[in-house]
C-alpha cells in the first residue's frame, strides 16, 4: 500500500439497538420480525426506531419501544462518543412475564490516543418487573468507574470470568429480592429465573470485548406449551480508532 493510500486517523462508529425479536418453534414455526431496530452508519450520525402498540399473536406485546443511537466526534477533534439505547414499556409476554418499563443502555468515550474504551451501562434498570405474579425488584450494577470501564480494567478486577476467543459473558444483576411474597415456585439463580411449565429467564446479560459492549436485559429461553427464544431491549456499543 502506497503511503497516499493510508488513511488519515479516523474512527469507525458501532452501534445498535433492538426492541424486541426472537422465534417461537413450537406450536407453530415463525419467526418474531426484529421491532423497533435501528444502527450506526460507520461514519456516525444518529438514528431511531419507534413502534407502537406491538402484540405477536398471544405471545409478545407491548405499549411502545423506542430504539435510539447516535455517534459523534468532539469539536475538538480529539475524543469520540456513542450511545446506543433502547426503552419497552408496557411488556407482556403470555401473561407470566410483565414489566412497566425497560431501559437497555450503552455509553462509550473514546479518546483518539487511548488504547481502549471507556464503556458504561449506566442508566440501564427494570421497572414494575413481575414474573409468574410474583413482583422482583432488581438490583443492577451498573456504575463503572475507571479503571473498570475498560476492558482490561473489568478483566482484571473479575479475574475470575471466563474469557473466550476474547469475549467475556456475564450479568450486571447483582441481586434479585422477590419481596414480600416468597415466590417459591420460581426458582432463581444468579440472573436466571426458571418458571414451571413456562421456560427460563435470563435477566441482564452483558457481553464484553476490548472494543465493545452488549446489554441484553430480559430472555426468555421458553419451554412447554410454548417453545422458542424471546429477546427484549438488546443495545450495543463501540468504536475503533484506525490506525
Amino acid at each position: 500500500m502506497s503511503l497516499s493510500a493510508i488513511p488519515p486517523r479516523t474512527h469507525f462508529f458501532h452501534a445498535q439497538a433492538i426492541g424486541a425479536g426472537g422465534r417461537i418453534t413450537r406450536p407453530f414455526d415463525e419467526l418474531l420480525e426484529v421491532q423497533a431496530a435501528t444502527a450506526l452508519p460507520i461514519g456516525g450520525g444518529q438514528g431511531s426506531s419507534r413502534v407502537e402498540n406491538f402484540r405477536f399473536k398471544n405471545i409478545l406485546s407491548f405499549r411502545s419501544a423506542d430504539a435510539h443511537v447516535t455517534g459523534s466526534q468532539s469539536k475538538d477533534g480529539k475524543s469520540f462518543a456513542t450511545l446506543a439505547a433502547v426503552a419497552i414499556e408496557d411488556l407482556n409476554i403470555m401473561d407470566v412475564i410483565t414489566a412497566k418499563r425497560i431501559v437497555s443502555r450503552i455509553t462509550s468515550h473514546h479518546g483518539i490516543d487511548d488504547t481502549e474504551p471507556s464503556i458504561t451501562p449506566l442508566g440501564s434498570r427494570f421497572e414494575g418487573l413481575r414474573i409468574a405474579g410474583c413482583e422482583l425488584e432488581i438490583e443492577l450494577d451498573t456504575h463503572f468507574p475507571p479503571p473498570r470501564d475498560t476492558y482490561q480494567g473489568f478483566k482484571k478486577e473479575n479475574a475470575r470470568l471466563t474469557e473466550s476467543k476474547g469475549l467475556i459473558v456475564t450479568t450486571l444483576v447483582k441481586q434479585i429480592d422477590r419481596g414480600k411474597k416468597s415466590c417459591n415456585e420460581l426458582k432463581i439463580s444468579g440472573n436466571v429465573i426458571e418458571v414451571p411449565h413456562f421456560g427460563r429467564i435470563y435477566l441482564a446479560q452483558f457481553l464484553l470485548t476490548s472494543y465493545s459492549r452488549r446489554l441484553v436485559m430480559l430472555r426468555a429461553d421458553l419451554g412447554c406449551p410454548v417453545s422458542g427464544t424471546l429477546d427484549v431491549g438488546d443495545a450495543q456499543g463501540n468504536g475503533t480508532t484506525y490506525p
